[in-house]
């Protein structure tokens, strides 16, 4: 018995087709494979950098921490010697209290007189670049580098005492502490309280890489007298 012609046909057809669709199939996955070997050979790529980089940073971080810790060390060196200048000045508010300060350390911000003062100006009024710090030192000048700061008024009033003539205590205060640490206060100093300080309320300038305070600007007189 002879098969159907156009069955035969229809095989073949089919036949031909599956292996069109193959070779089809064939080529996208060989695009494909080449697609894998390229993102592959990208990634490895990729990861080898990455790994350099990571190696960069840590370098650069390591030597950040280096530079910041030599850093520090040259502050607190120019702190030292910051103190030692003021300790040097033996007759001065500041020097008696930095004096105290070097003698019993922690324990001194516990004594009633001295428990408000938050330190000297020149040891409080400094920055990190040394150049700025001396145009800061000069354009204060030196009484008020030798200010006493503390954190309210009644910390200032407890450093120094009058009597009801109006004259100073030698009992009391700075006066009076000085001779127990081998020092006697002389003339007057600058004492600076913190009670009413606040931050400027408003923004700074847009757009200003310094981020200067934003002032109102300053207006002269329309003339005009009010009575």
């Amino acid at each position: 018995m002879e098969e159907d012609p156009q069955k035969i046909q229809l095989m073949i057809s089919n036949s031909e087709k599956v292996d069109a669709d193959l070779q089809v199939l064939g080529l996208k996955v060989n695009y494909h494979e080449k697609n894998l070997t390229f993102l592959n050979a990208e990634m490895r790529t990729i990861t080898k950098s990455v790994i350099d980089l990571e190696g960069d940073l840590a370098v650069y971080a390591l030597s950040h921490i280096n530079e910041e810790a030599s850093n520090h060390e040259c502050q607190i060196q120019a702190m030292k010697h910051t103190i030692k200048h003021i300790v040097e000045k033996e007759k001065t508010a500041a020097g008696i209290i930095c004096q105290l300060q070097i003698r019993h350390g922690f324990q001194a911000s516990k004594l009633p007189l001295t428990k408000d003062v938050v330190g000297v100006v020149a040891t409080l009024g400094s920055v990190k670049d040394e150049n700025l710090s001396r145009l800061l030192s000069e354009f204060l000048g030196p009484e008020t580098m030798l200010g006493v700061v503390c954190k309210t008024f009644e910390g200032i009033k407890a450093l120094e005492k009058y009597d009801k003539e109006g004259m100073i205590d030698k009992n009391f205060g700075l006066h009076g502490l000085g001779p127990s640490i081998g020092r006697l206060l002389e003339g007057r100093f600058l004492a600076i309280s913190l009670e009413n300080l606040r931050a400027y309320p408003g923004g700074f300038l847009a757009g200003d890489p310094q981020k200067r305070l934003d002032f109102p600007k300053a207006r002269l007189p329309d003339g005009r007298r009010t009575y």
